[in-house]
C-alpha cells in the first residue's frame, strides 16, 4: 500500500511535479510525447480521486495544489481547442443558412414548437396522435439539406478535435508562449512547492490506495 503522493510522484504517472522537481520548464520536457488525450485523462482522475477523498469538505494544502496544478496544465496544453471546435459555429452565420436552405428547416420547426403546444391539456389517443405527427416532423427535419450540412460539420469538428488531443506534444507546445494559460500553470507551480515545505499532518488511512 502506497499513499496516494506515492502513488502519483512515481515515474510522474499523474502528471505532478515530484518533490524534486527544481522548475516548471523541466516538468514540461518530461510530457513532450505525450498527448493533451493522456493530460485530460490524468486530470479526469485526480478531480475523481480528490472528489473521492473530501466530499465536500474542504481539501488540505497540498491536494489543493496538486488539484489546482492538474487543472492549470490541462487549460494551457488544452489553450486551442477553439481553433478547432470554435464557440461560434459556421452554420450559425447567415450565409451558411442561405446556402443550405435553413428556411425549409425552420418552417418545419416552427411546425414542431406548434405541435409541443398543442399538447397542452391533450390525453389518450388524442395526445399520442400529436407525438406521432411531432415524431414524423422531426424525421423531415433531421433530412433536411439544412440539417444534414450541421452533422457533417459537426463531424468534422468532432475529427479535427480528436486529432488534436491525440497529436504527441512536441517541446514548443509546452514552452511559455506568453498565453495566460502559462501564467496560471507558472502560479499553480509554484503554489504546488510551497505547499510541500508546509509540515505535514500525520497520513490517516484515506490517504492510502491500492496500486
Amino acid at each position: 500500500m502506497r499513499t496516494f503522493k506515492q502513488f502519483f510522484e512515481s515515474n510522474n504517472s499523474l502528471m505532478i511535479p515530484s518533490d524534486d522537481t527544481t522548475s516548471l520548464s523541466r516538468f514540461l520536457d518530461t510530457l513532450v510525447g505525450s498527448t493533451i488525450k493522456n493530460i485530460l485523462d490524468k486530470s479526469t482522475y485526480v478531480n475523481l480521486y480528490m472528489g473521492n477523498k473530501y466530499g465536500f469538505s474542504d481539501m488540505d494544502a497540498e491536494d489543493k495544489a496538486v488539484k489546482d496544478f492538474a487543472q492549470a496544465l490541462l487549460s494551457f496544453v488544452n489553450r486551442d481547442i477553439l481553433k478547432h471546435r470554435p464557440s461560434d459555429r459556421e452554420y450559425e452565420t447567415p450565409e451558411f443558412k442561405k446556402v443550405h436552405n435553413y428556411d425549409e428547416y425552420d418552417k418545419l420547426n416552427k411546425e414542431r414548437v406548434a405541435l409541443f403546444r398543442a399538447l397542452i391539456g391533450k390525453s389518450g389517443e388524442e395526445r399520442n396522435a400529436i407525438y406521432k405527427q411531432k415524431s414524423e416532423l422531426e424525421d423531415r427535419m433531421a433530412n433536411t439539406e439544412y440539417s444534414k450540412a450541421v452533422r457533417e460539420v459537426n463531424n468534422n469538428y468532432e475529427k479535427a478535435v480528436d486529432k488534436y488531443h491525440n497529436t504527441p506534444l512536441t517541446k514548443e507546445d509546452l514552452q511559455d508562449d506568453g498565453s495566460e494559460q502559462y501564467r496560471n500553470l507558472e502560479r499553480a507551480f509554484e503554489n504546488l512547492v510551497a505547499s510541500r515545505q508546509q509540515p505535514v499532518d500525520n497520513i490517516d488511512d484515506g490517504d492510502y490506495i491500492d496500486v
